[in-house]
């Protein structure tokens, strides 16, 4: 089989890049699946990308409402007992990536789309800023997303037209353009705490999770343990007896960590 232009099947480097060391592997995977096969994936690849293309609307849509509610689960019904601590708000906006991959959004695409409405959502804006995000496309609210203050000024100058004011209108701008910017004009790259969520009985499982590979859930653990905030569980009693009472299981975790060379 001729593997001319079937880069894309190679694992991918650091840098995102396929990986050539795999070049000669993937010549006998290739022959081995046979042109069909590999014709059949290929219709699959394009089929899939087209589709989350056309769908990345409908995506942020989705992760806007998803943010909205968790907004709307904060003011309205943080102090009610089912919800103690705000868990629900905050449990939300950690499951939203993970509801696009569940619809079929690769990962990678699904991280965008959160982290579009999340600036979306949280971004102060005027009736004409709010205008214009309705005639960019996702990819130009994801460049958006990632500018600084400065930079956000910066395209809205370069968008109006001469002579007037970004009121009166917007020019066209290209998503390479605001890449462009985005190299002068980026956010800072800062480490948020995770949001902590502090009553542990309140830590469930995803609602899939009895179908999910052991990767995943070990992933979902993660995350967990990751929330907790343990400065705050040092003074709550009933807590720091419910994680005694599961030393044994925490225990076996660690020991299977040391198995598979995790530390």
């Amino acid at each position: 089989m001729n593997n001319d232009n079937k880069q894309w099947l190679l694992p991918r480097n650091k840098e995102g890049c396929p990986d050539q060391r795999f070049e000669e592997s993937f010549s006998r995977i290739l022959d081995e699946i046979g042109d069909e096969t590999y014709s059949s994936l290929k219709e699959f690849s394009i089929e899939t990308s087209n589709l989350q293309r056309h769908s990345s609307k409908a995506g942020l849509d989705l992760a806007i409402a998803i943010f909205n509610e968790a907004k709307y689960l904060d003011d309205k019904c943080k102090y009610q007992p089912d919800n103690q601590y705000g868990w629900r708000s905050k449990l939300l906006r950690k499951q939203a990536q993970l509801i696009l991959e569940t619809i079929g959004f690769k990962r990678n695409n699904a991280n965008k789309l959160v982290k579009t409405a999340e600036w979306l959502t949280k971004k102060l804006c005027n009736k004409e800023e709010r205008q214009w995000f309705y005639s960019l496309t996702t990819s130009h609210l994801y460049e958006l997303s990632r500018l600084n203050a400065e930079g956000f000024e910066a395209v809205k100058q370069e968008v109006s037209y001469p002579g007037f004011t970004f009121t009166a209108g917007q020019r066209e701008i290209s998503v390479r353009r605001l890449e462009e910017l985005r190299r002068f004009y980026s956010k800072p790259i800062a480490i948020e705490p995770e949001d902590k969520l502090i009553e542990m009985d309140k830590l469930i499982p995803s609602i899939d999770s009895k179908d999910a590979s052991s990767p995943d859930l070990l992933e979902q653990i993660i995350d967990l343990v990751k929330s907790i905030d343990w400065v705050s569980l040092k003074s709550n009693p009933s807590l720091s007896n419910r994680l005694k009472e599961e030393q044994g299981l925490l225990r076996q975790l660690l020991v299977e960590a040391e198995v598979f060379d995790c530390f």
